[in-house]
């Protein structure tokens, strides 16, 4: 379990908690993996031998190879292609939030996702029976800076209930069961990246491709970028430093990349459709 704080354009810090499956963080200890946090990458340089990545603590560190898993607003991308198309807005606002005391009919580990006639609605049931979940709200125009934060937690749930009080499913009891629901944030997508690596980095993820929530996607496009680059990387029982990114990822070329996050994302903004009501303006 790891937690940081961030700030919303001047807002009281947000506590953003992280946890890893059980097996996953074996793994990362089995491997003597180091993880550190409070740190943001500022610049990386190639150094000829490796990649330098610079933080804006003024620290350093060194690598074969830098590797951004960094999410849609991803810094390695701009650092990779400073021309790279910036993210575009994927027409929905997201929220969340964790309840306890619900029952759910789904097994835990299962994720559920239902398209509501106004909003789309998923939950997942953990190991210890709390359920968290999302929402997808449709919005035509895309907010502005500081807009979805100036609205209390409370009125979003207000607005919430009203979008699925005639839907079908657990949504309305775990918004109610809900103790504080998460700050509402604009979903964006990077449909299309013309250039998603260079000798030293790569981006992976939504970094690379970002699809909407409501497509279920986001977790598949990571592992299949994730897996070749692995085992390009580290191959089995003997790791070697590569010369450069194209020698060390099995088939790094643009034709090698999983399927766009295009087709799945305008699907799901449709699909998620929105009459004209005020909830969804």
């Amino acid at each position: 379990m790891a937690e940081h704080e961030t700030t919303r354009d001047g807002q009281r810090p947000e506590r953003t908690v992280y946890a890893l499956t059980d097996s996953g963080r074996d793994e990362l200890l089995a491997r003597d993996i180091t993880v550190q946090h409070g740190k943001r990458l500022v610049a990386a340089h190639d150094t000829g031998a490796g990649v330098r990545a610079e933080f804006d603590d003024g620290s350093e560190a060194f690598g074969d190879l830098l590797i951004g898993c960094d999410g849609v607003h991803s810094t390695v991308r701009r650092l990779i292609d400073p021309t790279a198309p910036a993210p575009s807005y994927a027409g929905l606002i997201n929220t969340g939030g964790y309840a306890s005391g619900v029952s759910v009919d789904t097994e835990p580990g299962s994720y559920e996702m239902i398209f509501g006639k106004r909003a789309f609605f998923g939950y997942l049931k953990a190991d210890d029976g709390q359920v968290w979940w999302f929402s997808n709200v449709p919005r035509r125009d895309e907010p502005a800076r500081g807009e979805l934060a100036a609205v209390s937690g409370e009125e979003w749930r207000r607005r919430m209930l009203e979008l699925y009080a005639e839907d079908a499913g657990p949504a309305v009891s775990l918004i109610e069961a809900t103790p504080e629901i998460m700050p509402m944030t604009a979903i964006h997508s990077i449909p299309h990246l013309p250039r998603w690596h260079n000798d030293r980095m790569i981006v992976v993820g939504d970094a690379a491709h970002a699809p909407s929530p409501s497509s279920g996607q986001g977790a598949s496009l990571s592992i299949e970028d994730g897996v070749p680059s692995a085992c390009g990387t580290c191959p089995p029982r003997k790791r070697r430093s590569p010369s450069s990114l194209p020698n060390a990822v099995p088939g790094s070329s643009a034709s090698s990349r999983p399927p766009p996050a295009s087709t799945t994302t305008r699907r799901p903004a449709r699909s998620a459709g929105c009459s004209a009501t005020p909830s969804c303006r």
